[in-house]
Protein backbone atom coordinates (compact mmCIF):
# COMPACT_ATOMS: atom_id res chain seq x y z
CA UNK A 1 0.00 0.00 0.00
CA UNK A 2 1.30 3.33 -1.08
CA UNK A 3 2.29 6.26 1.52
CA UNK A 4 -0.84 8.97 1.44
CA UNK A 5 0.41 12.05 -0.09
CA UNK A 6 1.66 15.08 1.66
CA UNK A 7 -0.15 17.77 2.27
CA UNK A 8 -0.04 21.30 0.56
CA UNK A 9 -1.59 22.73 3.28
CA UNK A 10 -1.76 22.32 7.08
CA UNK A 11 -3.56 24.49 10.16
CA UNK A 12 -1.86 25.23 12.91
CA UNK A 13 -2.92 26.92 16.27
CA UNK A 14 0.58 26.34 17.79
CA UNK A 15 3.35 24.78 17.43
CA UNK A 16 3.39 22.33 19.77
CA UNK A 17 1.65 18.70 19.24
CA UNK A 18 2.02 19.66 15.04
CA UNK A 19 4.58 17.67 14.57
CA UNK A 20 2.95 15.02 11.96
CA UNK A 21 1.32 17.73 10.24
CA UNK A 22 4.68 19.67 9.51
CA UNK A 23 6.44 16.39 8.76
CA UNK A 24 3.89 16.21 5.87
CA UNK A 25 4.42 19.19 4.89
CA UNK A 26 8.01 19.14 5.05
CA UNK A 27 7.98 16.06 2.75
CA UNK A 28 6.08 18.38 0.29
CA UNK A 29 8.56 21.10 0.11
CA UNK A 30 11.58 18.56 -0.07
CA UNK A 31 9.58 17.01 -3.01
CA UNK A 32 8.59 19.96 -4.58
CA UNK A 33 12.55 21.72 -4.49
CA UNK A 34 15.21 21.27 -6.30
CA UNK A 35 17.43 18.78 -4.46
CA UNK A 36 20.62 21.12 -4.23
CA UNK A 37 18.65 24.06 -2.64
CA UNK A 38 17.40 22.06 0.03
CA UNK A 39 20.17 19.32 0.66
CA UNK A 40 20.97 21.11 4.27
CA UNK A 41 17.61 21.47 5.89
CA UNK A 42 16.68 19.51 8.10
CA UNK A 43 12.99 18.93 9.49
CA UNK A 44 14.13 20.30 12.93
CA UNK A 45 15.22 24.04 11.19
CA UNK A 46 12.12 23.69 8.73
CA UNK A 47 9.69 23.22 11.97
CA UNK A 48 11.70 25.76 13.88
CA UNK A 49 11.11 28.67 11.55
CA UNK A 50 7.43 27.26 11.18
CA UNK A 51 7.14 27.66 14.90
CA UNK A 52 8.23 31.32 14.81
CA UNK A 53 6.05 32.26 11.70
CA UNK A 54 2.96 31.07 13.33
CA UNK A 55 3.53 32.21 16.31
CA UNK A 56 4.24 35.69 15.13
CA UNK A 57 1.29 35.60 12.90
CA UNK A 58 -1.14 34.32 15.87
CA UNK A 59 0.45 37.45 18.54
CA UNK A 60 0.49 40.59 15.86
CA UNK A 61 -3.16 39.23 14.22
CA UNK A 62 -5.06 38.28 16.90
CA UNK A 63 -6.02 34.83 15.31
CA UNK A 64 -6.56 31.39 16.70
CA UNK A 65 -4.71 29.39 13.82
CA UNK A 66 -2.65 30.10 10.75
CA UNK A 67 -2.79 28.24 7.70
CA UNK A 68 0.55 26.97 6.29
CA UNK A 69 0.16 25.80 2.19
CA UNK A 70 3.46 25.13 0.51
CA UNK A 71 3.16 25.82 -3.64
CA UNK A 72 5.25 26.35 -6.91
CA UNK A 73 5.38 29.87 -8.18
CA UNK A 74 7.21 30.93 -10.69
CA UNK A 75 9.54 27.57 -10.53
CA UNK A 76 10.00 28.53 -6.96
CA UNK A 77 8.87 26.78 -4.13
CA UNK A 78 6.89 29.30 -1.51
CA UNK A 79 5.87 28.67 1.85
CA UNK A 80 2.66 30.72 2.24
CA UNK A 81 1.02 31.59 5.74
CA UNK A 82 -2.84 32.94 6.16
CA UNK A 83 -3.98 34.29 9.46
CA UNK A 84 -7.22 32.46 9.94
CA UNK A 85 -10.02 34.26 12.09
CA UNK A 86 -12.44 32.70 14.39
CA UNK A 87 -15.86 33.02 14.36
Amino acid sequence: MAAPPAPDTVVLSNHNGSSGRLKGLFQKYLALSNPEEVKHLNFESFAARIGQQVASIIRTQGCQEVQISVRLEDGKVKLKAKPLKGD
